[in-house]
């Protein structure tokens, strides 16, 4: 496929406000339509974001035989079955996460996804971002000297007065941001052998802050934190027996890898010294300088003016090559993040 993409957007929220202003700015591109339940609704977004037409419900939207694609952002409980109206549409999804709420509802749905041989992939922007494609790369090229240990965590307070939808029986931290530091350790870490998980909900039963211990099948473990009511670090790190890796905050679009090199065992064991480099270490005004220097090893990775753009982009080359999922973010990887999910909510 070599021809322009005709997308259409299904679902009127914010996300899909945003990820419509990403498809508009990339070339060989055309958001042509968006669909709601309310024909009014659809108007207004269609107005209001520059796309010619709005059209009530994913039916309509659909039947337009010149649509190549749809970016499915409408709510949590509703996306499977959009995927699914699209799969037997013949048309590629790009959905956004989660794209099933429970691991039944995710392998029906992948396997419709799989029967009509669409392009289909779910929209988990950050293993797109050159950080984190840097970070999986220098692992993969065995860098880390061993089974790493990585710990990841995303969150921040939010009201719920001011933003419902995550506070939602379809919502929940697990299924908002858990979902990211999951995915991270899934494709960094590969399958997990064993979870343990630490909950908090609220009043309404609604998962709002996650602990997150996982085994991975070879060797790894990592250590995850997600919230919708607590300051967390918001960062990556991944270490080793050789080196350790971290992807500063903000977590969601780091642009600077720091690496680390072990040093090598100190000959004789490890017995204090009594040389230059513990008389430097003594004096704090040193150590001030030190800490203020930029960090050695540190690589800047911009991902330029949108960090959903490289996912947009991933997506239409996979369209034009006429792929049916994306080797970075796997379909076996989000039916995975599905049953972590579940098996940390039943805990």
């Amino acid at each position: 496929m070599t021809q322009e993409i005709r997308f259409g957007i299904i679902g009127t929220g914010a996300m899909a406000a945003r990820m419509t202003r990403t498809l508009q700015a990339l070339p060989g591109v055309q958001v042509v339509s968006v669909a709601s339940g309310s024909a009014g609704r659809a108007e207004e977004f269609a107005h209001r974001n520059r796309i010619p037409q709005g059209v009530a419900g994913a039916a309509m939207l659909l039947a337009d035989p010149s649509l190549d694609a749809v970016y499915i952002g409408n709510a949590n409980r509703d996306h499977a079955q959009a995927i699914r109206i699209a799969a037997a549409a013949g048309k590629a999804v790009l959905c956004e996460k989660p794209f099933a709420l429970d691991p039944s509802e995710a392998a029906a749905t992948l396997e419709a996804v799989r029967r009509s041989g669409i392009l289909f992939m779910e929209a988990i922007c950050t293993p797109f971002l050159p950080a984190y494609a840097r970070l999986a790369a220098r692992i993969a090229g065995g860098e880390l000297g061993g089974p790493g240990l990585l710990t990841a965590s995303f969150g921040y307070p939010e009201d719920p007065s001011l933003r419902p939808g995550l506070f939602a029986a379809d919502a929940g931290v697990l299924r908002d941001r858990g979902l990211y530091p999951l995915a991270t350790a899934l494709l960094l870490g590969g399958p997990v052998a064993r979870m343990q998980a630490a909950i908090t909900r609220d009043a309404g039963g609604v998962d709002v802050q996650a602990a997150l211990l996982l085994e991975h099948a070879n060797g790894w473990t990592s250590q995850l934190a997600a919230s919708l009511t607590g300051l967390l670090a918001n960062e990556v790190r991944v270490s080793g027996p050789s080196a350790s890796f971290l992807l500063p905050a903000p977590v969601m679009h780091p642009e600077r890898l720091v690496a680390e090199t072990a040093p090598a065992p100190a000959a004789g064991g490890s017995a204090g010294g009594t040389g230059l480099k513990e008389t430097l270490k003594a004096n704090p005004l040193l150590r001030r300088i030190k800490a203020a220097l930029p960090r050695l090893g540190t690589e800047h990775l911009p991902y330029g003016s949108d960090h959903y753009r490289p996912e947009a982009e991933h997506f239409c080359a996979l369209l034009r090559d006429g792929k049916t999922e994306s080797p970075v973010l796997p379909l076996a990887v989000s039916e995975q993040l599905q049953a972590l999910i579940a098996e940390a909510r039943s805990q």
